[in-house]
């Protein structure tokens, strides 16, 4: 007799059954994520595409900046080189004027009187007693004292009175108490008084023709140029009158001189 198994048979059908429904309930999910993520996706697409440009624009901004700096650096470096050149041609330019000053004065050496040109290194601004120092002294020639320093050939600035072995002190000419000079064309003598930097005083009679841009020489200094009238003086109840001269030279802007070798 043969015995139906329900127990076997519900067995055998119910696993066919679970493993059906688990790929029914795949598919389904499938289709579910796929209805589902389309329009996320749609959503989505834009943000992605906008995060791409941004970082685009991030990328070319940051490119950009460092050009900038590429280029500010560039800039600073051609400043740097283009004051450079400007230092180097102002030296040069300086180098010229100080050749053609030489020159001039080179052109001017050939008295026998004429012993060395001389550099200022000192003027009186930074030296006291109105004097000042030149870089010649008795090692570059007979320089001693009482030599006369000159200016151009022309002018009388200064007499020695220290001769070092390298280096002079010259005693302005505008601090001396007393100096024998010759007034105007009529070469009217006098005596001069100096007031320091660059500045004399004469006393006159009232009936001394002088007037102002006269010269003033200094005829027991090689009659040398000691300064021009600048003004005159007078009072109705003075017999005198007070000339004032000053000398064409500005002593604290000197640089090149003459030294002479000279005897009073």
């Amino acid at each position: 007799m043969i015995i139906f198994d329900f127990r076997r048979r519900k067995k055998e059908w119910k696993k066919p059954m679970i493993i059906g429904i688990f790929v029914v309930i795949l598919i389904l999910s499938g289709r579910l994520a796929e209805k589902i993520f389309e329009p996320a996706a749609a959503v989505l697409a834009p943000i992605a595409a906008a995060s791409k440009t941004t970082q685009d624009a991030a990328r070319g901004f940051f490119s950009r900046f460092s050009t900038i700096r590429s280029l500010i650096a560039e800039n600073i470096l051609l400043k740097e080189e283009n004051i450079d050149l400007k230092l180097s041609l102002a030296s040069r330019r300086n180098l010229e004027k100080e050749n053609e000053e030489l020159k001039a004065l080179v052109g001017r050496v050939d008295g026998p009187a004429k012993l060395v040109i001389g550099e200022v290194i000192f003027s009186p601004n930074f030296f006291p007693h109105g004097a000042f120092i030149i870089d010649r002294g008795a090692s570059d020639g007979q320089i001693e004292d009482g030599a006369l320093v000159v200016y151009r050939g022309k002018v009388l600035v200064g007499i020695v009175t220290e001769a070092g072995a390298r280096q002079s002190k010259v005693l302005m000419m505008s601090v001396l108490p007393k100096i024998p000079v010759l007034v105007g064309l009529t070469a009217t003598p006098a005596e001069a008084r100096g007031q320091g930097s660059g500045n004399f005083s004469i006393t006159l009679p009232k009936g001394v023709p002088v007037k102002v841009g006269d010269t003033v020489r200094a005829p027991t200094y090689g009659n040398y140029l000691l300064g021009l009238v600048e003004s005159i003086k007078k009072t109705t109840s003075d017999p005198f009158q007070t000339v004032l001269f000053k000398t064409p030279v500005n002593y604290f802007q000197l640089k090149w001189v003459e030294i002479y070798d000279f005897k009073n």
